[in-house]
């Protein structure tokens, strides 16, 4: 999920308050298997500080990325029936497949680091990264890569995966928050 995916719940809860919702509202959402989604957080959050303090190494690294996001997908599937969940599972399966058929490693695009993440670039070259590794003529599936970045700000580089979870964590914190869409409710947010 990331920091793109953060950002769009964030942005879900901002809007979805801005548009006279109630996180108190956020109950209503009944989601299913919570903790499936943040065992998948921490393995994903995870995996850099246990490979920086040589907990594991090789092909454990790529498993337990791949780990990450098929317990994202899991999630995802398992709530599919609320908002944004169909674009979080979508998300989750693009990035799923992109890292296991890279060897468990997000591949990136080296134009985009040297733009908006230079400093990180030695990293990536170097093979020092346990999450991600530079595209190449041997990257496969390199268009769902991480390649995309928002001009003008500092952001992360992200993939069409990351962007895909974004908008449905912004989809479902938003009409959550409302009230909206949501099973058991009207489009005004009451009971019916």
């Amino acid at each position: 999920m990331g920091i793109v995916g953060l950002a769009g719940a964030v942005a879900g809860l901002i809007v979805g308050e801005a548009r006279g919702g109630k996180l108190a509202r956020l109950g209503g959402l009944q989601l299913r298997w919570v903790a499936i989604l943040v065992l998948g957080f921490l393995v994903q959050m995870g995996t850099p500080v246990v490979v920086r303090r040589s907990l594991l190494a090789g092909s454990w690294v790529g498993v337990s990325n791949v780990l990450a996001f098929g317990l994202y997908a899991v999630f995802a599937f398992a709530n599919i029936g609320l908002p944004g969940l169909a674009w979080f599972f979508a998300g989750a399966g693009l990035n799923l497949v992109v890292i296991a058929a890279n060897g468990g490693k997000m591949p990136v695009v080296v134009w985009a680091w040297v733009h908006f993440r230079p400093e990180l670039l030695e990293t990536l070259r170097a093979g020092l990264d346990p999450l991600h590794v530079l595209a190449g003529p041997s990257t496969h599936l390199a268009w769902l890569a991480d390649y995309l970045v928002i001009p003008g700000i500092p952001s992360p580089v992200f993939s069409p995966g990351d962007l895909l979870i974004a908008i449905g964590a912004f989809l479902l914190l938003e009409r959550g928050v409302r009230g909206v869409g949501l099973p058991g409710q009207k489009e005004n947010g009451s009971a019916t």
